[in-house]
């Protein structure tokens, strides 16, 4: 009994890597449209798990019924079962007919693999026993974290009490002090607890505290713990797949983003908010525990703390996918045939012909078919075609795959059967046009949308239209904002005395430059208020340099509201902002 249950598992693992492969690519292809709120991005990597988790176990099921099926029928297959020279099967009239073996390759392959399975079944099942027992053991530690010599705060349990009727809480939550901890942190379903380092509230003023507070709050008010929990218990079931722990990675900071997006609802001290956040990072000795909600957290820091104080670049999270569109459909072409293991086709009868599907009768005798297997392949040439049958020009831009606004945009023409000079090309839309070289022309746009390109070729007196071809026209992508040469991360003071001011750096092939019309600075001295200025244009005002010298070591230094401006644009773009940190 306990074999074939194995041996399913085994298959569902096999499945589970493309499976899982495809479930990611779609995720990363949605991901953009949800990316917008922080709730709907969650959503989906949680929908994402789900998915993967819930193929494995139809594979599971549908491998099971299988397997049993075949196990009550082998006394019967046993008894009517004949050898066969070779694998023999009847056509449609009736006829035998032969397979070949070597056009069987999915078959074999599925075979191999289910050769295997047994012994990846059981891999899988040692190896995630293993990791259940760690898992089990780290359990342990946590519930005897909340119970080692922890103190009760009772000050913190008043306000505790008053947001959880606020927020809808109807769960007893616990607010200790323990000495065992570096930061803030949640563990607890039934009975929550919220663990605060030993002298902490001695540190940081009410305010802060109280932020803390909410953020841990609101974790328990989402069931965060629960759901954490439940990812750990996938991820360690596919311990093999990496891009099921990547899912799992963006689900836990989104999670993040959600809680913060609670407190500023409520607080909205952003930059109170991110300083408080920032000295405990700086401040304390994280010790990582999977079991547990933090403050802080353990990774992607820097990019929460720019989403608090609003200096994300726009385009930080839209980062172009198309790789995983191509990667997709590879695996669903691929997995379509493992899947299901194709059927051997016989050979046809029946001579092909290849045509040009607007070839006319006269033009038969050029793509005759031949009665042997080894037909040559009949090419027609465009020239030889008549007029009616030439709708073979092509025009493409010869650096992108779309047109942008404020650059030259080489265009290249072609047409089979034409020369250059019997062709003429001309832009339909917000635009100009203008001949570079034979067959090369220069498109110039002005607004965003579609712009149409027509060729038409002239030819024994007779002009005909060749190809009316729709490009897409958009706005060259935002630059990166830099302060100096730094886009973010630490800095040292004499690295910061050198920075002149704000720079860009281009995304695109294009030779051009943008012009930087100024920006926002702000300043976190360590524990000190912050001060913000205006700075117009891409350098430091004396006021800004004034305000930077009095940054020293775990300062904070916020670059936000850059305004740049590309040539042949109207209005101007925020590109986002640089947060850094200075070093000691």
């Amino acid at each position: 009994m306990l074999d074939p249950l194995v041996a399913t598992a085994g298959w569902a693992v096999l499945h589970s890597v493309w499976q899982t492969a495809v479930v990611y690519g779609l995720y990363r292809l949605l991901l953009p449209l949800c990316l917008p709120s922080s709730r709907w991005a969650y959503a989906l990597a949680l929908l994402a798990l789900l998915s993967s988790a819930g193929m494995f176990v139809y594979t599971f099921g549908a491998y099971w019924a299988e397997i049993s099926e075949e196990r009550a029928m082998a006394p019967l297959l046993s008894v009517i079962e004949a050898p066969l020279e070779d694998d023999v099967f009847l056509t449609e009239g009736g006829s035998k007919a032969v397979a070949s073996k070597s056009e069987d390759k999915w078959g074999q392959a599925v075979t191999w693999l289910g050769a295997v399975s047994p012994y990846v079944g059981w891999v899988w099942v040692c190896i995630v026993f293993v990791l259940y027992l760690r898992l089990a053991g780290a359990w342990w530690l946590t519930q005897r974290l909340g119970r080692r010599a922890t103190v009760p705060l009772e000050a913190l349990d008043v306000i505790c009490a008053e947001w959880s009727q606020k927020w809808g809480i109807r769960r007893t939550v616990r607010c200790l002090e323990s000495p065992f901890v570096g930061e803030p942190l949640t563990f607890g379903f039934w009975k929550p607890v919220i663990l605060f380092p030993a002298g902490l509230a001695l540190q940081l003023s009410p305010a802060q505290l109280e932020a803390l507070l909410l953020h841990e709050l609101a974790h328990i008010r989402r069931y965060d713990y629960l759901v954490n929990f439940l990812q750990l218990l996938l991820e360690t079931c596919f311990f093999y797949h990496p891009l099921l722990h990547r899912i799992s990675r963006d689900a836990r900071r989104f999670r993040e983003y959600c809680c913060d997006e609670a407190v500023l609802h409520d607080r909205p001290n952003k930059l109170l908010y991110a300083k408080t956040l920032t000295d405990l990072k700086l401040a304390n000795i994280h010790v990582q525990n999977s079991l547990v909600m933090t403050s802080v957290g353990n990774k992607g820091f820097t990019e929460r703390i720019l989403r608090i104080v609003g200096t994300t670049p726009q385009n930080a999270q839209k980062q172009p996918t198309p790789w995983y569109s191509v990667a997709t459909l590879l695996l669903v072409l691929v997995a379509s045939g493992f899947w299901k293991n194709p059927s051997p086709a016989l050979p046809s009868s029946e001579p092909l012909v290849l045509m040009e599907p607007n070839a006319s009768a006269s033009y038969a005798p050029l793509a005759k078919s031949v009665e042997t297997s080894e037909a040559p392949t009949v090419l027609l040439a465009a020239a030889a075609l008549p007029d009616s049958l030439l709708p073979l020009a092509a025009a493409d831009p010869t650096k992108m795959n779309v047109l942008y606004i404020g650059v030259d945009n080489p265009i290249t023409v072609a047409a089979p059967g034409f020369d250059c000079g019997q062709l003429s090309v001309a832009l339909t839309g917000p635009g100009q046009l203008s001949q570079l070289s034979d067959c090369r022309y220069n498109a110039i746009v002005t607004e965003p949308g579609t712009v149409d390109v027509r060729i038409r070729g002239k030819r024994n007196g007779k002009t005909v239209d060749l190809l009316n071809k729709t490009f897409r026209v958009k706005k060259l992508p935002d630059p990166w904002p830099r302060f100096g040469d730094f886009r973010a991360g630490s800095i040292t003071v004499e690295e910061l005395s050198k920075i002149k001011g704000v720079t860009v750096e281009q995304r695109t092939d294009y030779d051009i430059t943008c012009e930087v019309l100024g920006y926002e600075i702000t300043v976190l001295p360590h524990r000190s208020d912050p001060i913000t200025v205006m700075v117009q244009g891409a350098g430091l005002s004396e006021q800004a340099k004034s305000l930077l010298a009095t940054l020293g070591p775990k300062g904070a230094l916020f670059v936000d509201d850059i305004r740049v401006k590309y040539p042949g644009e109207k209005e101007p773009r925020h590109i986002g902002g640089v947060s850094m940190k200075i070093k000691e």
